[in-house]
């Protein structure tokens, strides 16, 4: 099952994601890892692109049917060392 939340560019709605996040994944051994990669992921996005410019939004996701993706070691190569950390503890569910 997919749910798609969009929510205000804002640090604040940062608690909106994390509680969906939390919800969807309630009763999952990986839900207080995910809730806290949503968090990074929210702040990121806020911070660091036009989403945290005025009118600005992110889109949060979260797929509990998704398979899990191909793992390359050139994709981790590219990664910082905060989202390999992210990638690796997502790929771990």
């Amino acid at each position: 099952m997919m749910t798609v939340l969009t929510l205000p560019g804002l640090p604040e709605s940062a608690s909106a994601a994390r509680e969906l996040t939390a919800r969807c994944l309630a009763g999952s051994p990986a839900a207080d890892d995910a809730v806290l990669c949503v968090d990074e992921l929210f702040a990121n996005a806020v911070l660091h692109s036009a989403s945290g410019l005025p009118g600005g939004k992110v889109t949060v996701i979260v797929n509990t049917a998704a398979p899990r993706p191909a793992s390359t070691s050139s994709t981790r190569a590219r990664c910082r060392p905060a989202l390999s950390r992210l990638v690796a503890s997502a790929r771990a569910w």
